[in-house]
C-alpha cells in the first residue's frame, strides 16, 4: 500500500518525508483521501494548513466519480494492465492512413494537445489522420492498477512501455508489424503506415526513447523543447535526494497551475487542474520520474536517433523557454542529425498551449513534405 501525498488545498512547507510518517489514525478520510491538518509557526498561534494523504493510491475512487457518464474527452478509452489503468483517446480517422500520437511533458497530462488536436482536424490537407493522446501513469486520469503496491521506477523504459501498450490496445503494433507478401504474390494488403510521434519536453524525451527502442515502427518525430541536454532543469532537481521533496515538486506544480491561470487557459483550467489535483499518483509519479528519468543524459539517444535515416524530425524550441533554455536547442539539433529540421519559435516552453497554430503547421510540413525532402 502506497502512502502517497497529493497537492494541498493549500500550498505547504513540510517535507515530504514528514508527511510520509503521518499515521492512518491520523487521518480523517474524505472520498478516499486522508486529510491531515497540522498546525505550523510554533507558539500556539501558527497557521492550520490542510494537508492531503492518500491513504491508498490505488483506490481511484475520487477520479471514478468526476469521470462517469459524459466525463471523459471526445474519444476517451481505457486500458487495463497489471500495473496501470491508464487513460488514452483517439480522435479523427481510424481508417488507412497516418497515426499521430502525442506525449505530453513532465507535469501536464493529455489535455494540452486539446487546442492542437481541434485545430490540426479542422486543417484543409490530403492526410487521413488518427490521433491518439495518452496520459502517462499519475497524470491526468491514469492511476496503478488495484492492488499494485511495488510500481516500477518511472524512468525511460516504463515511459516506453506506456506507449507500446496503448498502442497495442489499439492494435497499431499488430497492424504495424505484420509482413507485407514475397514479391510476386498478388495479395492486397495495404501497408500500413509507421508513427509519426509528437512529444513537448519529457514526452519528447519519450518520443525519442520509443524510436530508438522500436525505429522499425517510427518514421517521423516532432520534438518540442524535449528534455535530456545537460542543463535543462534548475540544479536543485539534481538533489532532490538530500533537499526537502515537497518544495521542490510544488515549485515545479506551483508554475505549471499559475501559467495555466494567468496565460494559457483562464476559463478552462480550473477544470483541468482540479482533475491532476484528485489523481493521487500525481506527486509520486513526478517524484519517482525526477529520481529515475534521465532529464539530462538523452544525448546518446538523440544521436542514435539521429543515425537513422529513415527517420524524418521536426525539432521545434521557443525562444524564450525558460524551463529548457533555447541555447540547448542547438546541441539537440546537432545530435538529431541532417534528418532534422529546426523551427524557432517566439514562445516560452507550453508550445502546445501557447502556440498551437504554429506547432500544428510544422506537422503538417513534416506529414506532407515528400520523403527525402528537408524543410
Amino acid at each position: 500500500m502506497w502512502h502517497f501525498l497529493t497537492p494541498c488545498i493549500r500550498e505547504r512547507k513540510t517535507d515530504l518525508r514528514e508527511i510520509f510518517d503521518v499515521k492512518k489514525d491520523e487521518l480523517t478520510v474524505e472520498k478516499g483521501v486522508g486529510v491531515h491538518t497540522v498546525e505550523t509557526g510554533g507558539g500556539g498561534g501558527g497557521v492550520l494548513e490542510t494537508q492531503a494523504v492518500a491513504i491508498c493510491s490505488n483506490e481511484p475512487g475520487v477520479l471514478d466519480e468526476i469521470n462517469g457518464d459524459g466525463g471523459f474527452p471526445v474519444g476517451g478509452r481505457w486500458l487495463e494492465g497489471k500495473e496501470w489503468k491508464l487513460f488514452y483517446t483517439v480522435r479523427g480517422d481510424e481508417g488507412p492512413g497516418e497515426v499521430v500520437v502525442l506525449l505530453h511533458g513532465l507535469v501536464g497530462y493529455s489535455f494540452v494537445w486539446e487546442r492542437f488536436t481541434d485545430w490540426l482536424l479542422e486543417q484543409p490537407h490530403k492526410k487521413r489522420l488518427q490521433i491518439v493522446s495518452i496520459d502517462f501513469l499519475g497524470r491526468g486520469r491514469s492511476h496503478p492498477a488495484a492492488h499494485q503496491a511495488n510500481p516500477r521506477p518511472h524512468n525511460l523504459a516504463f515511459h516506453v512501455d506506456q506507449v507500446k501498450a496503448v498502442l497495442e490496445d489499439i492494435g497499431l503494433i499488430e497492424k504495424l508489424t505484420t509482413p507485407l507478401p514475397p514479391p510476386g504474390v498478388r495479395r492486397h494488403v495495404e501497408a500500413p503506415p509507421k508513427l509519426t510521434l509528437v512529444g513537448a519536453s519529457l514526452g519528447g524525451s519519450v518520443a525519442v526513447g520509443f524510436a530508438a527502442a522500436y525505429p522499425g515502427l517510427v518514421s517521423r518525430l516532432m520534438l518540442i523543447s524535449p528534455l535530456g541536454a545537460p542543463g535543462c532543469l534548475p540544479a536543485y532537481v539534481s538533489q532532490l535526494g538530500s533537499l526537502p521533496f515537497s518544495s521542490t515538486l510544488l515549485s515545479l506544480y506551483t508554475a505549471f497551475k499559475g501559467s495555466l491561470t494567468s496565460q494559457l487557459l483562464p476559463e478552462a483550467s480550473q477544470e483541468h487542474l482540479e482533475l491532476q489535483d484528485l489523481n493521487t499518483a500525481f506527486l509520486p509519479s513526478l517524484l519517482s520520474t525526477l529520481l529515475h528519468f534521465p532529464l539530462e543524459d538523452m544525448l546518446h539517444h538523440f544521436k542514435a536517433v539521429g543515425a537513422m535515416p529513415h527517420i524524418k524530425t521536426l525539432l521545434l524550441w521557443g525562444q524564450e523557454d525558460m524551463t529548457n533554455p533555447y541555447h540547448l536547442s542547438s546541441t539537440v539539433h546537432s545530435l538529431l542529425g541532417k534528418r532534422c529540421s529546426f523551427m524557432p519559435l517566439q514562445a516560452g516552453h507550453a508550445i502546445p498551449l501557447t502556440n498551437p497554430e504554429k506547432a500544428v503547421a510544422g506537422l503538417i510540413t513534416l506529414l506532407t513534405e515528400p520523403k527525402d525532402d528537408l524543410f
